[in-house]
């Protein structure tokens, strides 16, 4: 369903809370009427916050474990890991008042922001999961280890790791960002080049 960008998200506007689209905030102006497709291409926060205001934290915190964000990846090595934006979360990294979960706090995870703390190795997997087309394997360092006279595998590397279905429309208005001229990612890349 179209989404028509406003420019201020004001939902919760009488509580003093109004957060901006970044277009709005630079220029005054709009996205206009988006569907999911253009906003992700156009990287409207406007959209996302009004999506992320829709859903519960319970899908937003789903879909972000499913691209293996605030999840171990798998690799042979110690990591951290990593945390995703929700309730309990938000309880654990602060205290008092602070630790209170709010439906600002939504709209922010659901572009990204508040909480979400996620590792490199662990964004890896993530675009990694998207270049899949939604397959998500475990990071690997090695792929297997034989024995010095090769004669035999001692451990090979299980490359499962778990199918993301929402690919389809994402991949899709995540490759159009980068190669459409009206994409966030493109006009700014044009713009460095002029």
């Amino acid at each position: 369903t179209p989404i028509e960008d406003m420019g201020v998200y004001r939902e919760y506007e009488d509580s003093g809370y109004a957060p901006q689209c970044l277009l709005y905030t630079n220029s005054r102006t709009s996205h206009g009427t988006l569907t999911a497709a253009e906003a992700l291409r156009d990287s409207c926060n406007y959209f996302f916050y009004y999506l992320g205001d829709h859903l519960s934290i319970a899908k937003i915190d789903s879909v972000a474990k499913g691209l293996g964000l605030g999840i171990k990846t798998g690799i042979e090595l110690s990591e951290a890991t990593g945390y995703r934006a929700n309730p309990e979360t938000k309880a654990l990294l602060h205290k008092g008042e602070n630790a209170i979960w709010y439906q600002g706090n939504k709209i922010h995870a659901a572009i990204g922001q508040d909480d979400n703390r996620f590792t490199p190795i662990q964004l890896c997997s993530y675009v990694s999961t998207i270049a899949n087309r939604g397959v998500r394997y475990k990071a690997h360092v090695v792929k297997g280890v034989k024995s010095p006279d090769l004669s035999e595998t001692i451990m090979q590397s299980k490359n499962s790791g778990g199918y993301f279905s929402l690919y389809t429309t994402s991949f899709g208005a995540l490759l159009s960002a980068v190669t459409n001229s009206l994409g966030d990612v493109s006009s700014a890349d044009s713009s460095k080049s002029s």
